[in-house]
């Protein structure tokens, strides 16, 4: 059978996978420098079948998107003045949706990317 995981989020600025059934910690995700308030795991569909990825989202305003098997970050996102305290994926098209107390952004994961000159997110590939 499959093995179940479970994805948590924790204040110490992680994110964890863990065996769902013994409990047992397999990866942790370091990398945000401020509390991690929520957590998303998706199956996006690229042109080549489907890559596993996970998201977190961060006190800061950051959301990271993370290589799932290696552990190592591959994006990050800014935007939010806020802290990210909701994620949502939808993998047909690639859309990450972010929620903080002002309200919602709207991400193409696959072709936007933050740019700290132009002060927002901009076309291209990270």
């Amino acid at each position: 059978s499959k093995q179940q995981l479970v994805f948590t989020a924790s204040a110490d600025k992680t994110a964890k996978v863990a065996d769902y059934k013994s409990g047992e910690t397999l990866m942790t995700f370091t990398g945000h420098d401020a509390e991690v308030w929520c957590v998303v795991f998706a199956m996006l569909k690229t042109r080549t079948g489907k890559m596993p990825a996970l998201f977190t989202g961060a006190a800061d305003g950051s959301i990271k998107q993370w290589e799932v098997e290696s552990g190592e970050c591959i994006k990050t996102f800014e935007g939010h003045r806020d802290a990210v305290r909701c994620l949502t994926v939808e993998d047909t098209q690639g859309l990450l949706f972010s929620g903080d107390v002002e309200g919602i952004i709207i991400t193409n994961i696959f072709y936007v990317t933050y740019s700290s000159a132009s002060g927002g997110y901009g076309a291209g590939m990270n």
